[in-house]
């Protein structure tokens, strides 16, 4: 059993069929780790893997910019360093790659489906079959693409930073 984490609804963006608007936000996972602690989708680096750590609000390998892409698609921007986006693979989970290597990918657009619970981050296009996964709820814990049906581990919620 896992402890949901208690952020008040109002307090994330979720709204049905919606994309966000662009803007600053920490990801937080929708589980929280083992001792009660909020775990924030962290940058750690070009090529590296994407991972959960203890949020700190401002703490900018926490904080992303997501900007619109298409009618269904984002693209994730660490405020670490503006010239990587979030790139995803089946085989070596979510890590971040340099702009110009993302987009030779074609893996730069996540789309975002709401949810009461949270959204769930998939991969390209209007019907992902894949989402992002923490691999465990313990600090440190890598990222993933995981399939349908969504567990737990695959709801996030997007807190807005205007730090």
């Amino acid at each position: 059993m896992f402890r949901l984490n208690t952020i008040l609804p109002f307090a994330f963006f979720a709204i049905a069929n919606a994309l966000p608007p662009a803007g600053t936000y920490n990801i937080i996972s929708r589980i929280l780790s083992p001792s009660g602690q909020q775990l924030a989708v962290t940058f750690n680096g070009e090529g590296a893997a994407v991972t959960l750590q203890p949020l700190a609000s401002t703490d900018i390998a926490q904080i992303w910019n997501l900007q619109v892409v298409t009618s269904v698609g984002m693209s994730f921007v660490p405020l670490a360093d503006s010239t990587q986006r979030i790139a995803g693979f089946q085989t070596s989970g979510v890590t971040a790659l340099s702009s110009q290597a993302s987009v030779g990918t074609g893996a730069i657009f996540n789309v975002l489906q709401s949810a009461s619970t949270g959204v769930s981050i998939g991969g390209a296009g209007p019907t992902p079959s894949t989402f992002w996964s923490a691999t465990d709820t313990e600090v440190g814990s890598e990222l993933i693409f995981g399939p349908s049906p969504l567990s737990e581990r695959q709801f996030w919620l997007l807190i807005p930073n205007n730090n």
